[in-house]
C-alpha cells in the first residue's frame, strides 16, 4: 500500500489517486484494519488495509508490561524519526509537540541529543 509522501495519505493501488478512510476497526492492541474507497470515481475501488506493529526501533518511556513487541536493531531501510517531546505552552491549556535532536553515528542505533 503506497502512501503519498506530500499527504502521507493511502493511495488506490489501481488508479493511484487518493483513497479516503470511512471506517476502522481495531483487531487486536497492534493490528488495525482501515476501510478505503478510491477518491477517483471512475475507479471507485474499495479496499481494507492493515496496519500492524511488527517490531520496535526506539523503546517506549512508558511500557505496557502485558505487551510484547520484538525490539530490533534500526534496519538500513528504516525511517529514522525523532522522538517528540511535549511542553505546556504559556496559558497552560494546551500542549505544543517539539522534536528532540536526534544524533545518528554510522552502524549504531540513534540517540538522543545531550543538552
Amino acid at each position: 500500500m503506497a502512501l503519498s509522501k506530500r499527504n502521507r495519505e493511502h493511495l488506490c493501488p489501481h488508479c493511484k489517486e487518493v483513497a479516503i478512510v470511512y471506517t476502522s476497526r481495531q483487531l487486536s492492541e497492534l493490528v488495525t484494519e482501515k476501510y478505503l474507497k478510491c477518491s477517483n470515481i471512475e475507479c471507485g475501488h474499495g479496499f481494507v488495509v492493515s496496519i500492524g506493529v511488527v517490531r520496535t526501533i526506539e523503546a517506549s518511556l512508558m511500557p505496557k508490561a502485558d505487551l510484547h513487541i520484538p525490539l530490533v536493531e534500526r534496519r538500513a531501510n528504516d525511517i529514522v524519526v525523532e522522538r517528540i517531546a511535549t511542553v505546556p505552552n504559556q496559558l497552560g491549556m494546551a500542549h505544543r509537540r517539539l522534536p528532540v535532536p536526534v544524533q545518528r553515528h554510522a552502524g549504531t542505533m540513534p540517540t538522543r541529543a545531550r543538552h
